[in-house]
């Protein structure tokens, strides 16, 4: 939904420590029997991936504020928690 490559995300998670220790992959079914994978991430993860993503690379210019906003919402809340 957010125009990123999901392979290069894929591979951002594998090597991060954290995100890689909460991502699963599922079988999910999928139409007559036949079932594909799923990637999961923990629900307590998504956030920090968000904050991972380098805004730059999506295309959609509404979708790129709101992943802007949120970045600083992030920063703006580390530092509050920190100091």
């Amino acid at each position: 939904a957010m125009g990123l490559d999901w392979s290069a995300q894929l591979k951002r998670v594998k090597r991060d420590p954290i995100l890689a220790e909460g991502m699963a992959i599922m079988a999910t079914p999928f139409g007559r029997g036949a079932g594909q994978e799923a990637v999961c991430l923990r629900l307590d993860l998504v956030n920090g991936w968000l904050f991972t993503i380098d805004a730059t690379r999506i295309g959609e210019p509404d979708v790129r504020e709101r992943v802007i906003l949120y970045q600083r919402e992030c920063y703006a809340v580390l530092c509050r928690h920190f100091h």
